[in-house]
């Protein structure tokens, strides 16, 4: 396969901050591999789920082509209660409880050899969503070895960056992937610094490539003491957020894994959060007709793309 996103396999019951709620919603990585396949047909799903989720999300990867590199260790898939609050934050708890919670996901660990089934030697990148407590962060080196030359992408879990405690440990990670991604909200958190320049600059000091996303106003590419921030695209016609981080980020790494420009990288990721946004839940269909006129889309965006020196902040 050309791309692989692997993360978390889960189902949600959304509850939005206006009192409206979405129950069996998809997980992150769903979106995730969704933003790539609006871009490109050979993609592929790496996760561990329970023997009920055919039955939620199996008809998706079988319409849109993706193929599954999956192992079914759990009696029944992850399932959350998630809520929104009206700034955009969320947190989320599991149904079945944190014991459930903790024994699933060490059940359900994501292995480099999971990886190494979907790879080949025309894989050119792997998204990972991952938190602190999986055990598949502790194995960047071994997670490379198994993907060969493909770039590997960590968007790390946003909880994760609110916590001080961890702040040595992720910076230590960091570098072992080829690109990271982090919302400005987390940023700031993580910095402890309530200046969205100063998050630049510091993510620019760690000396890795990073997609930052800000919400509704856009995305930005760090690399070099270099940004590119180019606007989002669509959010006035938006049904849903739901995912669109996920599915932007994923996006993202095709561009970076394909040496496109900083611009046409946060163009593509900007165009699949658009599309992820315009329904509740998973966009249905990556078609043909879709792939065109999202490359339309991509091409204009691109042109409002704005470069400048973080040393200029």
């Amino acid at each position: 396969m050309e791309y692989l996103a692997g993360g978390y396999t889960m189902i949600s019951d959304i509850y939005y901050s206006d009192g409206s709620s979405r129950m069996n919603d998809a997980g992150g990585t769903a979106y995730a591999v969704g933003g790539m396949r609006l871009w490109r047909d050979s993609v592929g799903y790496v996760g561990t789920a329970g023997k009920d989720f055919d039955g939620f999300y199996g008809k998706f990867y079988r319409d849109n082509g993706i193929a599954l590199f999956m192992e079914f260790p759990l009696e029944e898939t992850l399932h959350y209660d998630l809520r929104y609050s009206s700034d955009g934050s969320w947190t989320e708890s599991c149904l079945k409880g944190e014991e459930y919670e903790n024994e699933a996901r060490i059940i359900g660990a994501l292995t480099p050899e999971m990886f190494s089934r979907g790879a080949d030697r025309n894989t050119k990148g792997v998204y990972l969503e991952a938190a602190m407590n999986t055990s598949i962060v502790r194995r960047f080196s071994e997670l490379k070895d198994a993907i060969g030359n493909a770039r590997l992408m960590w968007e790390i879990e946003g909880s994760d960056l609110y916590e001080p405690e961890l702040r040595d440990d992720i910076l230590r990670l960091i570098p072992q992937a080829d690109c990271f991604s982090i919302n400005m909200n987390e940023g700031k958190a993580f910095f402890d610094t309530a200046d969205e320049k100063d998050v630049i600059k510091r993510i620019d000091s760690i000396g890795m490539p990073c997609f930052l996303r800000e919400g509704e106003a856009g995305a930005y590419w760090i690399e070099d003491g270099m940004a590119v921030f180019v606007p989002s695209y669509g959010v006035q016609t938006s049904v849903d957020a739901t995912g669109c981080g996920n599915a932007s980020t994923a996006a993202a790494l095709i561009g970076f894994a394909e040496g496109l420009s900083p611009a046409e990288t946060v163009a593509m990721a900007n165009i699949s959060a658009y599309y992820n946004s315009r329904c509740h839940g998973l966009y249905p269909l990556y078609d043909m007709k879709t792939r065109r006129e999202a490359e339309n889309l991509s091409f204009r965006l691109t042109e409002m793309g704005r470069e400048f020196s973080v040393s200029e902040l």
